[in-house]
This record gives structure tokens, C-alpha cells and sequence, in this order.
């Protein structure tokens, strides 16, 4: 099958969670004996094209100007190297509109996996708009629509109620090459809490996180990342006034972030809005405690990971008040019973379902549907 994944940063090393999955996705299924290309708007680097050279990925550099790609570009790119199936990672991405338009005048069938991005709070108007009057139709001629958690399809079918194609579950994988060897220490006693991702302070809820910990100072919390243009005044006032117990520090990434999280003694993420993480995935993967908060929207208008994490007993999910929230950490740090429950059954949940050769083969399965159904 000659397949082409779109939304793949220029280097697997990029702090970018569906980047991440991109790449291990693609890396499985050309192992996998597939004809597999990654179309990257910026010049692969240098670790881009030694993971292409020992998987076998074809890298495709179609660069954009103004938002786009040029259309004699990707007629050429489509000709050369006509695919089977295009799988479409995100929304929001404009230059994917028009390669949208490409692939339908050519009949070629498209799957669109949006991570979360039809999951956005009313009140953001641009992204709302951009939905109704662009993505909409984009998603309503894919072939079939991949999300990855389970309550994410009823977002998906608020904006596109009467689609009638396959809408698919397909978990994200985490990088078992990095996790490999790796285990939970198993020490709560110890009370080290991480954090792992970009100090987006709005979306990542940093500030809630830290004034959680201001109230549990018995706590040593970590959180690994870096800034967010659109919050960083907002981070460096809370920067500034940071209790003891917590700390901001540079991205960690490779064997370093898999030996922090499996030192740790839980994994902590109180996003006001998230699909479903990576950082905790490999957090569950290792068998790490997980905490998270939960959403601030309703579940009609949000899908949000507590809600899954709530539903299968991943992991200790915390109501949005920090007053609230630390004390039932606490209750929860001083009676681990449940919290080692849960952590063992997302361990389990996350051995059979993460890995990047489950996802591949789920994602083969979509493909496979997908072309059936054209023929």
C-alpha cells in the first residue's frame, strides 16, 4: 500500500505530541513492508533523514508560502508519487486545504485524524469559525475520520452530524524503544510529582497545577518544557512567585525523560482542555500513577482525557478548585490503595493498546476500509 502521512514536524526529535505520532506511525508501517511517505512543509533534518534511511520512509518537502501549498507543486508531488491513501493529521493547518482540493479532483481517498483539534472551547471564536467554514467540509469528504480517544467522536459528529463514513478509534502510541527497560519505581513515599509538556499556562492549566502544589508543600513538583508565545507573561508572573516546592525546567526529552517519569512518584497534568496526552500515555505505559484534573467545560461541549481516565479508572482525577484538588490529592498520597489500582490498570490498558505497531496495524485496518469501500 502506497501510503503519504500530512502534519509531521521536519524532525522526529520535535517537542510535538502528534508529531511524535506521526513519525512512530509512519516508521511501523514502512517496516511493515508499506510504501510510506512523510510530507513535511520544512526541510527534514539531519535525524529526520537518518530515521527515513533505516525505516525505509520516502520524506517529501512541499513547502508553503502564504499559508498554502502551490498547486503546480502538488500536482507534481501527486503525479511522481501518486498514493493509495493520504492520512491528514490535525486541523487548523491551511496548507492542507489545498491539497484537500488536489486529492478529491483525483479521486483519492483521505483520512483525517484531527488529535483533538475539533475539541475547542466556544469561546474561541477564530478556531469556531475556521470550523464551520473550512474544516467541516474537509472532514465531511474524508473518507473515514480516526480520533483518538473514544469520547472523541462526539465531537467530531457535532460538526459533522450526518457523516456517514467510518469514524474510528485508533489510542496514540508512545515510543516503547525509549520506554524499553524502563519501570515505575513504585515510590509514592517519596512524593515527587513531574510534569511534561509545553507551559501553555491557559491550555496545560500551569496555573492551576502550581497552586495546587502551593498547597501541598510536602509536594516536590517538576514540571519539563518550554514557553508558550501566547502565555508568557502570563508564565513569567506566575514564574515569580513560585512556592519552594515547585519548579520550572528546561525540556527533557530521549532516555532522560524516560528515567525521570519512571523516578517519579506520580505524573501530574491539569490541562483545562487535552484529547489524550502522551506524556501521560507513557506515563501509563510505565505503570507511573497518573493525576489529572478535570475539565472546566461541560462534557457536551469538551471532550477532555478525565473523562476517559474517570471511566476506566486510569487515575486520580481532581475537581478544578486547587483547594479542592490538593485536598484530595492528599487524602489520595495518604490512602494509595486506589491510586496503585488504577496505575496498574493503565499499565495494563497501555502494554496492549500503545505500542506503534498497534496503531500502525489500526491504522492499516481504517485504510484497508477505506479502499474497499471506493472500489
Amino acid at each position: 500500500m502506497r501510503i503519504w502521512h500530512v502534519g509531521a514536524r521536519p524532525s522526529p526529535n520535535a517537542v510535538d505530541g502528534v508529531g511524535m505520532v506521526v513519525w512512530q506511525t509512519a516508521r511501523e508501517q514502512a517496516k511493515l513492508g508499506h510504501d510510506v511517505a512523510l510530507v513535511l512543509d520544512d526541510a527534514p533534518d539531519a535525524a529526520a533523514r537518518e530515521v527515513a534511511d533505516g525505516s525505509g520512509i520516502e520524506l517529501a518537502h512541499l513547502p508553503s508560502r502564504l499559508l498554502r501549498y502551490r498547486s503546480a507543486a502538488v500536482r507534481a508531488l501527486l503525479k511522481a508519487r501518486r498514493p493509495d491513501v493520504v492520512h491528514m493529521h490535525k486541523t487548523f493547518v491551511p496548507q492542507q486545504l489545498a491539497l484537500t482540493r488536489s486529492l478529491v479532483g483525483l479521486d483519492i481517498p483521505y483520512v483525517i485524524t484531527p488529535h483533538g483539534g475539533v475539541n475547542h472551547r466556544r469561546t474561541n471564536v477564530k478556531k469556531s469559525a475556521y470550523t464551520w467554514l473550512v474544516e467541516r467540509g474537509r472532514l465531511q469528504r474524508a473518507a473515514a475520520i480516526t480520533t483518538v480517544a473514544p469520547l472523541e467522536e462526539r465531537s467530531v459528529r457535532k460538526v459533522v452530524p450526518t457523516y456517514k463514513r467510518p469514524i474510528r478509534w485508533v489510542p496514540n502510541p508512545v515510543d516503547t524503544n525509549l520506554l524499553e527497560g524502563y519501570e515505575w519505581c513504585g515510590d509514592l513515599a517519596g512524593r515527587r510529582a513531574t510534569f511534561l509538556g509545553r507551559f501553555h499556562v491557559v491550555n496545560k492549566g500551569i496555573d492551576t497545577l502550581v497552586e495546587i502544589s502551593r498547597r501541598l508543600p510536602d509536594l516536590s513538583v517538576n514540571l519539563y518544557g518550554s514557553p508558550h508565545p501566547q502565555t508568557e507573561r502570563l508564565l513569567a508572573s506566575i514564574a515569580a512567585d513560585l512556592p519552594p516546592n515547585v519548579r520550572l525546567n528546561e525540556t527533557v526529552s530521549g532516555e532522560q525523560k524516560a528515567r525521570l517519569l519512571a523516578n517519579s512518584s506520580l505524573y501530574i497534568q491539569t490541562s483545562r482542555w487535552e484529547g489524550f496526552s502522551i506524556s501521560i500515555s507513557e506515563a501509563m505505559y510505565l505503570g507511573v500513577p497518573c493525576v489529572v484534573c478535570e475539565s472546566p467545560h461541560p462534557p457536551v461541549q469538551m471532550v477532555h482525557h478525565a473523562e476517559v481516565m474517570q471511566e476506566r479508572g486510569f487515575g486520580l482525577v481532581l475537581p478544578q478548585d486547587p483547594e479542592k484538588a490538593a485536598r484530595k490529592l492528599a487524602e489520595a498520597l495518604e490512602s494509595p490503595e486506589d491510586l496503585l489500582a488504577s496505575a496498574a490498570r493503565a499499565k495494563k490498558f497501555a502494554r496492549e493498546n500503545f505500542s506503534p505497531k498497534s496503531a500502525a496495524l489500526a491504522y492499516l485496518d481504517v485504510y484497508r476500509e477505506v479502499l474497499t469501500s471506493s472500489r
